[in-house]
């Protein structure tokens, strides 16, 4: 991909939509922690409209650069639906939980992004044949070369859509258990 990817120092922008309102101290726009969040949660959840009514789907991802991919079966709705309109990805990782003296005052820790950005499909055959090899390759590096070949059904079968970020923010609380 000849994309230019700006540094990972740089912060995304902060939006109406993207501004951490509760516990702002606890947001960031900064890349490198959005980026680090994504490649550590393979599991993410899209959110998209069909018909004006909200859905949200669970599905893998897997990131490369400024770009989020995520797949599925070419027959789902989800993806038909997510393709080319903006769409709103999510992945959390619990660290643990927070218990103390309250019941009110239990809590977890954890780190979540959220991004944005408009849904693409991966159309071409060669690409999202890649695509496929390397999100195996990030959860399970080596095993690719050990399967066997796609067919070219399977390949017919499965959808990748791929989103560029426009905007993304990065939540993270890691409170001390004690006496709250």
């Amino acid at each position: 991909m000849a994309d230019h990817y700006p540094p990972a120092t740089e912060d995304y922008p902060t939006t109406e939509r993207s501004r951490v309102r509760r516990s702002p101290r606890r947001g960031s726009h900064a890349r490198a922690e959005v980026h680090a969040i994504l490649d550590a949660s393979p599991l993410c959840h899209v959110g998209y409209v069909i018909d004006g009514a909200p859905y949200v789907t669970p599905t893998l991802h897997w990131r490369e650069g400024e770009y989020v991919y995520w797949h599925g079966s070419a027959a789902s709705r989800f993806l038909r639906a997510a393709e080319d309109v903006s769409v709103c990805l999510t992945c959390s990782i619990m660290d643990g939980y927070v218990l103390a003296r309250s019941a009110f005052n239990h809590s977890v820790n954890y780190r979540s992004a959220m991004v944005f950005g408009t849904a693409r499909l991966v159309d071409d055959v060669e690409e999202k044949a890649d695509a496929l090899r390397r999100l195996i390759e990030d959860l399970f590096p080596g095993r690719w070369d050990s399967l066997r070949p796609m067919t070219g059904q399977e390949a017919k079968a499965t959808s990748v859509l791929r989103m560029k970020i426009d905007e993304a923010t990065a939540k993270i609380s890691q409170r001390p258990a004690g006496r709250h």
